[in-house]
């Protein structure tokens, strides 16, 4: 019995954990080889993989698959392998883009990989891209290239667009590991036209942040971005296009932080700072709480770094400390920290709140700065707890429980009136419960485990399960979408249906569905259906013009998507 709870266990901790992790190899190919792309998903079975986005110059096959059930003292894993094969179009570095998988009715994501396709001559520059300039371009700016680990730096990003048919922008993708942003949702401000390599953009939009670089090394700066605009090069009509942009890598050279000179409390802040303590109230009685404010404030980012701390805190007892951080320009490159921290005076003969502490690191100088907050005046009152008479253990930080209770109590003949009054322990409810909990842990563990093994053989059923479920949950939001008189989100959440029931309906990816290719789906839908269908994909398109103001008929539009989804049943 404790083995098989053991392994419920097991199974409900393995499926929460589970992971998805991209590996390429070889990463670095010659133009007209292949490379091999593995993904191995762990802590469960995935029953559908996704690509997250289109891959650039880059084609993918499937290979393969593999699942793996082993079960090692009691404890059962499970992982599942897919295999592919990319083969890239043109020399250059191109991202691989991040797969996701669900594992029961849990998404998991992989990271991106970079493959580098090198030329007969040895370059990974594509010389032989089409000399036609692409429709949308993602250019990336940094006004450095050598930072230390832990230190803030600018980072700008210009998106050049032709027709671009979004009305809000996705947040760019940093594809490097060992660097993230200092904010997490960006704020685009839109330029002026702008004409590069003989092409007018008319749309232009700059994004401007900051970055930090968390680990040393030599890294590449990558961004990528998703984007649909209109191409009018080939068609004079336009034809609309789903763009993966990958912008130029940018070497970034990341320096370890020196180890000459650095004091012992230091945490790990780069930058310049400045700090100020303040103790509120001033005056208080022994016992009475006192707040203790400190600000750390200035160029670089806080976001890790712990509340400063004193040589020791004699005479007080001190609780943890709150914070709060934010970004005081418009580019993330500065940031303010307040910690809040109660401390309780336990002597009266306390007359200082002790110095504190701050050390970083001034990337400038190149040197280590320490910072002190100077002690700060207080008036305590009142008297000196009583010390311990019985020699027990001290509480926290020396203070001892006010109690004058005997250590010794009398020790009792014969039990007292309650416990005779107890009935047997057989005959205590509780006791009588426990077979029941167990039968109930067997069922549970039993139906479980039927249930995994039935997904492993049926993963149709988990993407059935999936896309009813995504299905009722969109549309209880199209109803508030409609009550908000919202077109862009409504037709939005209606397209999502769609490529969910017709991928499931086709057995092919929802994320590759585009309004042309359901179109063209061999569904065999009535007349009135494939009428509805095409209603609802032009609607779609049309509000994508004109945003949120666009007309909203939403009777007749759930009609339609009533209909739809009774045919694809």
């Amino acid at each position: 019995m404790a083995r098989l709870l053991l392994s419920f266990l097991a199974l409900a901790s393995g499926a929460y954990a589970a992971t998805l992790t991209a590996t390429l190899k070889p990463a670095t190919v010659n133009l007209g080889k292949s490379a091999t792309l593995t993904l191995v998903c762990e802590g469960g079975i995935a029953t559908t993989v996704e690509q997250t986005a289109a891959a650039r110059n880059l084609a993918l096959s499937f290979v393969n698959s593999t699942k793996s059930i082993d079960i090692v003292g009691g404890v059962t894993r499970e992982s599942t392998t897919f295999t592919y094969q990319v083969t890239p179009r043109v020399a250059g570095r191109f991202a691989v883009p991040a797969f996701k998988a669900m594992v029961g009715n849990r998404e998991i994501r992989s990271d991106a990989i970079i493959l580098t396709v090198l030329d007969a001559n040895g370059n990974n520059t594509p010389k032989n891209i089409a000399k036609t300039p692409p429709p949308a371009l993602l250019r990336v700016h940094t006004t450095t290239t050598k930072v230390y680990a832990g230190q803030v730096f600018p980072v700008s990003m210009e998106l050049l667009a032709q027709g671009l048919r979004q009305s809000h922008l996705p947040v760019p993708q940093l594809v490097t590991e060992g660097i993230r942003f200092t904010r997490i949702r960006p704020e685009y401000r839109q330029a002026s036209a702008r004409s590069l390599n003989g092409i007018l953009y008319q749309n232009v939009f700059l994004f401007e942040t900051g970055a930090v670089a968390m680990k040393p090394g030599k890294l590449n700066l990558i961004f990528e971005l998703d984007v649909i605009v209109m191409d009018y090069r080939q068609d004079v009509f336009g034809r609309q296009r789903n763009l993966h942009l990958t912008s130029d890598p940018i070497p970034i050279d990341v320096l370890p932080l020196p180890t000459n000179g650095q004091p012992k409390h230091f945490t790990g802040a780069v930058g310049q700072y400045q700090m100020t303590a303040t103790v509120e109230p001033n005056r208080a009685q022994v016992g009475d709480p006192m707040e203790l404010r400190i600000s750390l404030a200035g160029k670089g980012t806080l976001d890790n770094t712990p509340v400063p701390e004193p040589t020791a805190w004699q005479g007080f007892k001190t609780h943890p400390a709150t914070s709060e951080v934010e970004y005081t320009d418009l580019r993330h490159l500065s940031s303010r920290k307040q910690f809040k921290r109660m401390i309780i005076p336990t002597d009266p003969q306390i007359t200082h709140v002790p110095a504190l502490q701050f050390s970083f690191f001034d990337p400038d100088t190149e040197q280590y700065v320490t910072l002190t907050a100077p002690p700060t005046p207080v008036k305590i009152t009142g008297s000196t707890p009583p010390p311990n008479p019985r020699g027990d253990p001290p509480g926290l930080n020396g203070l001892t429980p006010a109690d004058d209770t005997p250590a010794i109590q009398t020790i009792r003949h014969s039990p007292g009136r309650l416990a005779q009054m107890q009935p047997p322990l057989i005959a205590r409810p509780w006791f009588l419960a426990i077979p029941g909990v167990s039968l109930l842990a067997f069922l549970l563990a039993f139906g479980w485990r039927q249930r995994v093994e039935y997904y492993e053989a049926h993963p149709e059923a988990v993407r059935r399960h999936h896309v009813r479920r995504l299905t009722r949950n969109t549309l209880r939001q199209l109803q508030s979408d409609a009550s908000r008189k919202n077109a862009a989100e409504f037709y939005e959440g209606v397209q999502l249906i769609l490529r969910e029931q017709i991928g499931l309906a086709i057995d092919q990816p929802a994320a590759g569905l585009t309004a042309n290719s359901m179109l063209a789906a061999p569904l065999d839908l009535p007349k009135e259906a494939q009428a509805a269908l095409a209603r609802l994909l032009e609607q779609e398109e049309v509000t994508r013009f004109s945003g949120a103001i666009a007309t909203l008929d939403v009777d007749a539009a759930l009609n339609d998507l009533n209909c739809v989804l009774r045919a694809l049943k």
